[in-house]
């Protein structure tokens, strides 16, 4: 468990996981307990008007808190949100959205994370705080 490493494991886990697959979603900076993920503003992710759609945000916003989180626990340990706080400031416009999140408050149990979802003109579009839980999957 010495050469254990977070980040790799980070860098692993999005590639491997179907739904951040299917959104698009590529890390920017991944460091412990900040990273940046952009998601291309693809057709399928907008709404009727022409926009990114508020769910297609909010899987952004919950999956850049949660890879923050993850690369602060340890080899045996996983996260799971379980509170997900989202104001939305400005239309989700422009080739990609880009969201910022940064680990706040990290216990035994828990993490809080703030997140912000900039657009390309660097205006945002979005801001939460996401509540992970933190366990071991094998009890």
């Amino acid at each position: 468990m010495a050469d254990f490493d977070p980040i790799k494991r980070a860098r692993r886990q999005i590639k491997q996981a179907n739904f951040p697959q299917h959104l698009g979603l590529k890390f920017t900076q991944l460091e412990p307990g900040k990273v940046t993920i952009r998601m291309p503003n693809k057709s399928e992710l907008k709404q009727y008007r022409g926009v990114t759609h508020g769910g297609a945000i909010c899987s952004l916003l919950d999956t850049a808190a949660t890879f923050a989180t993850n690369t602060l626990i340890a080899e045996n340990q996983d996260s799971v949100t379980v509170e997900l706080k989202t104001n939305f400031i400005k239309a989700g416009v422009g080739r990609y959205l880009e969201a910022t999140a940064e680990v706040i408050h990290h216990g035994r149990t828990s993490s809080i994370s703030t997140v912000e979802v900039r657009r390309p003109d660097g205006k945002l579009c979005a801001y939460a705080t996401v509540t992970n839980f933190i366990y071991s999957p094998e009890g």
